[in-house]
């Protein structure tokens, strides 16, 4: 799955609630979740959610994306990243935390795929 197709039924199934069981707030609220988690993740990767990309069907059904730069799509272990800090934001909703530690899971995703902090030719 990437990036750019989390639904809300995949996030109700992450932080295990039914759709049923809650109010149209609190489903905007989720989804905003998953902008803000999405936010971070360009933010911290250096990376965008998408690119233009090219789709190719080989003879036997499957298909291949290919796309013209690097971004969030293109990596789908980011997917799982994005859906982790969505349920961390949905159960951490307090004002104060207990521990400043970050989500190893998370950081190690993002991680693999930081391009931000590369020293560039402007450096």
């Amino acid at each position: 799955m990437k990036v750019s197709e989390i639904s809300e039924s995949d996030l109700l199934l992450q932080i295990r609630e039914v759709k049923e069981d809650l109010t149209e707030a609190e489903i905007s609220h989720i989804m905003a979740l998953r902008d803000s988690a999405v936010a971070y993740v360009e933010s911290h990767t250096g990376l965008p959610k998408t690119s233009a990309s090219t789709t190719t069907v080989a003879s036997d059904g499957t298909s291949t994306t290919t796309y013209e730069s690097d971004c969030l799509d293109a990596h789908e272990d980011v997917t799982m990243a994005v859906l982790a800090l969505v349920s961390d934001m949905y159960d951490n909703r307090q004002m104060t935390v207990d521990s400043s530690n970050s989500n190893r899971l998370v950081e190690s995703i993002l991680s693999l795929h930081s391009v931000n902090l590369i020293p560039g030719e402007s450096s």
